[in-house]
């Protein structure tokens, strides 16, 4: 997962925190806070819940791409024992990761390198890709290098979760308007903070969208409050983001000798694909039988 070299970006020096790299993956432990919105915990248990009810077993080998800093693989390897593996193609992400993931207590594999491109040594009963990180590959012939990679790395009756954005929030254009979060997933004050306190904006008036290669330019944009708790622009980055569609997902998949078994609304078991206030969209894809 590695967004530098495709995104334009631009970095207040002048502001509480030290940012000193060009790009926000480049720039771990900020990104770890900024996205620390997301209930990890929650998260996890879906996964066992999708890994339990699709494969029968409690405990497996695991494959998180695009890892960032592996917040899910860390917990996922806490709570079962199992083995876990964590790739990603930022050197500096993987270090902060590995650090992470070491004060935590867990025993994790890591593993640089591309999600198109990658060998294991053995293969896995599990794969996830989460927070958008398939919609970076940027086109069909990337993603089903990635899905055909995955494939490999699966055993007989491996999974594969892939999370994305709703595609409804395409077709409706809420994804080119702004969204913003604080760090406790609550819509966060325009002026006031606490001292320290992030929030995350995503998108921007201006942002394109090009309908003919499904890519938007989408605008991540990081405040922070200052020590007198007014907002001040950290960081701002315009990442290029494909936007996939459920029956594009389904086709692709299958040409790489995936089947689809489930498909929610989001990270939690009780959310329909189909709910008209589904946020995400989350496929459980399985390897077809004959195909390993």
């Amino acid at each position: 997962m590695q967004r530098c070299a495709d995104a334009c970006c631009s970095i207040n020096s002048l502001t509480p925190h030290a940012v000193t790299e060009s790009c926000l993956y480049s720039t771990p432990d900020l990104y770890d806070k900024a996205f620390s919105f997301r209930d990890f915990d929650e998260e996890v248990e879906f996964l066992e819940m999708i890994f339990r009810s699709h494969v029968g077993k409690q405990k497996g080998a695991f494959l998180e791409l695009g890892c960032g800093p592996a917040r899910h693989a860390s917990l996922l390897q806490q709570k079962t024992g199992s083995l876990a593996i964590a790739l990603d193609n930022s050197q500096a992400m993987l270090a902060y990761a590995k650090d992470a993931a070491h004060r935590a207590g867990a025993s994790i594999e890591f593993k640089q390198g591309d999600m198109k491109l990658f060998l294991l040594q053995e293969r896995v009963d599990m794969a996830y890709m989460l927070f958008g990180t398939f919609g970076h590959l940027l086109d069909s012939l990337s993603a089903q290098e990635c899905l055909s990679c995955i494939h490999g790395a699966l055993k007989r009756d491996g999974l594969l979760v892939i999370e994305l954005a709703h595609p409804a929030d395409v077709f409706d254009g809420s994804l080119m308007q702004e969204d913003e979060w604080g760090e406790d997933g609550n819509e966060p004050s325009q002026e006031l903070g606490t001292p320290g306190e992030l929030a995350v904006q995503y998108g921007k008036s201006g942002d394109q969208f090009d309908a003919i290669e499904q890519v938007l330019q989408r605008t991540i944009t990081i405040y922070q409050a200052d020590s007198k708790g007014k907002m001040a622009k950290v960081l701002s980055e315009t990442v290029p983001q494909r936007i996939y569609t459920y029956q594009e997902m389904i086709l692709l998949a299958e040409l790489c000798a995936f089947e689809l078994h489930a498909a929610y609304g989001d990270m939690q078991k009780d959310v329909s694909f189909s709910d008209p206030d589904a946020p995400r969209m989350v496929l459980v894809f399985k390897v077809v039988d004959g195909e390993r």
